[in-house]
């Protein structure tokens, strides 16, 4: 993937992070260190996403979040903390997004859940599918999560189909949208919608 601010990353699944430096045309290769709490927390990475400053956002698989500084080569680490609401919902985090406001959206593996961390103030939003922020999904696993053109976030879970559309405007276009899809023909699972304010 080529981010604007640090060059080119290339991402291996499982042995972390490589970064290719455009000016000297070599590759920065990012590992996990136990003996070091400003390394990446784990090697095995599912997202990354870059924000409005520069840094990388990082998801993995077993070890919370991390924020890449390419200008210090260092990670900070975000983890979720049973005790403390203003933390990620889970280790386990699989899509991430950044949207035009510069807040970070964080999609998890089996936990239920959708958080937004804003930057500015340092503070974890969640919003739970079964406690009714949020229309439940029939997976609670989120895939994938991207900003659309109109600044609404699209929400990707492993069910065939299933979109969820999250957004902060007053006006809600997406019966067009699903008026447009059901001329197309029957698909497999549903669409849904969910107004977050």
């Amino acid at each position: 993937r080529d981010l604007k601010t640090v060059g080119i990353v290339v991402v291996t699944s499982d042995k972390g992070l490589d970064l290719l430096d455009r000016q000297t045309g070599r590759f920065i290769h990012y590992q996990h260190d136990p003996l070091d709490s400003n390394s990446l927390s784990s090697n095995h990475i599912r997202a990354i996403c870059e924000d409005l400053d520069g840094f990388l956002w990082i998801c993995t698989r077993d070890a919370g979040i991390n924020r890449f500084d390419h200008r210090t080569r260092t990670f900070i680490r975000f983890t979720h903390d049973p005790s403390n609401p203003n933390s990620p919902s889970s280790n386990s985090s699989w899509a991430t997004c950044c949207d035009h406001k510069g807040k970070i959206w964080f999609g998890y593996f089996g936990a239920n859940k959708l958080d937004c961390y804003d930057p500015k103030n340092e503070t974890w939003s969640h919003f739970d599918w079964l406690s009714g922020d949020v229309e439940r999904p029939r997976d609670p696993n989120i895939w994938a999560l991207s900003e659309g053109n109109d600044g609404e976030i699209w929400i990707g879970t492993n069910h065939y189909y299933w979109f969820t559309r999250i957004h902060h405007k007053g006006k809600d276009v997406y019966p067009e949208l699903r008026r447009k899809l059901a001329e197309r023909g029957p698909v497999a699972g549903q669409i849904m919608t969910s107004k977050l304010s």
